[in-house]
């Protein structure tokens, strides 16, 4: 199992996940049990950002055996809409609606409630755009180092996609 972390928060943000306990969700879909990568993306409120997230990931390119779940916590904006919309025809994607805005209950409910088996988990925020060949770099250089656990992503503003995101 490789744990892959692509984030937009400080270290200091991420190390609070561990500390709170989930709560139901509105919705849960369950992913294909043979998924070789899963996804978590954690969306709070980013209806400007959740599709151009997405089809960057799409694009990234996307094993066909990847699921990936968008995690909508809290929102008070269309995200959960527009999410719903684009996995109506990406069937890769499963929407989860958790009531309570709190990133580190959303990521307690997805390691504890959602997560299924695979090679490789990729956890990311909402309003980040993953670079083409990405994911597949960091899965290729950890899995060919086994005293490496997980490894991350640095946000970059180099991207042309994202330069003006």
């Amino acid at each position: 199992m490789s744990i892959i972390l692509i984030s937009c928060e400080t270290h200091k943000q991420l190390f609070s996940v561990f500390i709170l306990i989930s709560m139901q969700p509105k919705l849960i879909i369950p992913a294909d049990s043979t998924s070789r990568r899963v996804i978590a993306i954690f969306a709070h409120n980013e209806s400007r950002r959740i599709v151009a997230c997405l089809e960057a990931l799409r694009l990234s390119p996307l094993p066909s055996n990847t699921t990936c779940y968008v995690i909508a916590n809290g929102c008070t904006d269309d995200t959960v809409a527009r999410a719903t919309k684009y996995a109506q025809k990406a069937s890769w994607v499963k929407v989860v609606d958790l009531k309570i805005g709190d990133k580190a209950n959303a990521w307690n409910y997805f390691i504890h409630e959602i997560a299924i088996e695979a090679e490789s988990y990729f956890f990311t925020d909402g309003d980040c755009l993953i670079e083409s060949g990405a994911l597949e770099s960091l899965e290729q250089h950890l899995l060919k180092n086994t005293r490496i656990n997980a490894a991350s992503g640095v946000p970059s503003h180099r991207n042309p996609v994202t330069k003006n995101f």
